[in-house]
């Protein structure tokens, strides 16, 4: 099933699909080869999907065990921007459908992903040739970031995807489309809030267009942009109006160095990061030289990211986490597939394949144990039936959801059954907080001891006796 969806995504997103193109564009030089966009994209699902079941990180651990129990906690409920409403909603439907695997939970952002390499090609190859899609797509499909988050189950490739969207319906399209616009903006915006940034800079530039787009098409798209966009803020109300969106304010952002410098390592990191920034460079001079409207959009977007964050610095004295500008990254892989494109490379399948066969050291790093994987491990293989475990926050989700998926759930439960309490902290937290924070009697971690095992490093290990007199009576206690 998942090898047809993915035959069927170059057809989807434009194999074979003629269309009027817009002043943005040229026209198509070459029929599109179905079989080798088709093949380079399962190539990269077929090396992504090995990769699926790593073990969880943090923030989407978080994201599985507070946002995905049911649609209205993964919709209305915002407190932290951990929850990306609509990737949690599409979590709960996996959840239900496919089960609690972490290959499950993060199919949405994996297919997300998929979706976004197949949009990349269309776009690139309407803008300049199928050659430079592909390239395109191979250098996508070798990112480090991209790659991160289609075996991540959080909602940063569905933003990758809505922004290639917009930009497809907004200027590759034969006539404007308000209520695909509308559903887009839309399901931006419940992924993010930050999504808020493309939308305004795409809004600005068509306004900037205005003598040349004429006042209809102007109002058919500005109209549906603007709704959709307020469709999206509503699902925050809810959250806004009950006060639990004052846990955001605790949340620091970056600062303007530590924005640029991250967001440059995330869009540029490994080999094949070096590649994209140079031949992005090639194509971004290329474009300039031909006065091309794509560059110049381009440099209308990072000139809007530039000025909405300066408003957002002075409005709220914070900015974006870097992570909230990787949109960009389909873009610059188009550039770059424009630079290459300009040497006409005689064997452009080929090259996309090395492409990607360069970066393979790289991507693998993504699937390295961690540890999350040795401590895992450690619980399963150290502690008992009658163990009852307490993890610190830096690894606290991750471990609870394993626990619970590995058919250790007991391990969670601080019962009558229990003899034992162990506390897992690591370098910058104290098992006595790490109790507290759980609501742990005094009377058990006045018990604690420090374990002096070598297995257990790096982490620190705690065992607290749990005595008749301090035993809890109820049964369903957890920690």
């Amino acid at each position: 099933m998942i090898v047809f969806a993915f035959r069927a995504l170059p057809i989807v997103c434009c194999v074979y699909h003629h269309q009027k193109l817009s002043p943005m564009n040229k026209p198509a030089l070459y029929a599109i080869p179905l079989f080798t966009v088709t093949l380079l994209l399962l190539v990269v699902a077929a090396f992504y999907s090995t990769i699926l079941d790593r073990s969880m990180r943090y923030d989407e651990a978080y994201t599985i065990l507070h946002y995905t129990h049911d649609p209205a906690q993964a919709l209305l409920f915002y407190n932290l921007p951990n929850n990306h409403l609509l990737h949690s909603f599409l979590v709960w439907i996996s959840r239900n459908t496919l089960g609690l695997a972490p290959m499950a939970v993060r199919m949405p952002a994996f297919a997300a992903g998929m979706a976004t390499l197949a949009m990349t090609y269309r776009i690139t190859q309407r803008l300049a040739s199928h050659k430079a899609g592909l390239i395109a797509v191979s250098l996508m499909g070798a990112s480090m970031s991209l790659g991160d988050y289609m075996v991540n189950a959080r909602g940063y490739t569905l933003t990758f995807l809505f922004s290639l969207l917009l930009f497809d319906l907004l200027f590759l399209q034969r006539r404007i489309r308000g209520m695909a616009i509308f559903a887009v903006c839309m399901g931006a915006m419940m992924t993010m809030p930050s999504m808020a940034v493309p939308i305004a800079s795409n809004a600005l530039w068509l306004i900037w267009k205005f003598k040349s787009n004429g006042r209809e098409a102007l109002y058919h798209s500005l109209l549906p942009m603007i709704t959709g966009s307020v469709a999206g803020l509503l699902f925050y109300i809810p959250s806004v109006l009950t006060g639990t969106t004052s846990m955001l304010q605790l949340i620091s952002g970056p600062s303007w160095a530590d924005l640029l410098s991250s967001l440059w390592q995330l869009l540029f990191a490994g080999l094949a990061g070096v590649v994209l920034f140079v031949l992005a460079g090639i194509g971004g001079v290329f474009a300039l030289r031909q006065r091309s409207p794509f560059m110049c959009w381009f440099g209308w977007q990072i000139a809007g990211i530039l000025l909405l964050a300066f408003l957002q610095y002075v409005v709220t004295g914070t900015l974006f986490f870097a992570r909230n500008y990787l949109y960009l990254l389909p873009f610059i892989a188009a550039l770059a597939g424009m630079g290459l494109y300009t040497f006409k490379p005689a064997f452009p399948a080929p090259l996309a394949f090395l492409l990607l066969f360069i970066a393979i050291p790289d991507l693998l790093q993504l699937g390295q144990p961690n540890e999350i994987d040795r401590l895992r491990e450690l619980v399963k293989t150290h502690t008992a039936e009658t163990d009852v475990v307490l993890v610190g926050a830096g690894y606290a989700e991750p471990i609870i959801y394993h626990l619970v998926v590995d058919g250790y759930p007991d391990r969670l439960l601080l019962s009558v059954q229990k003899k034992r309490l162990l506390i897992i902290e690591s370098d910058w937290e104290n098992y006595r907080v790490i109790a507290n924070l759980n609501g742990i009697a005094e009377a058990i971690v006045n018990n604690c001891a420090p374990v002096e095992d070598p297995s257990w490093r790096p982490f620190s290990l705690y065992s607290c006796p749990i005595s008749p007199g301090n035993r809890p009576t109820d049964s369903n206690q957890g920690p």
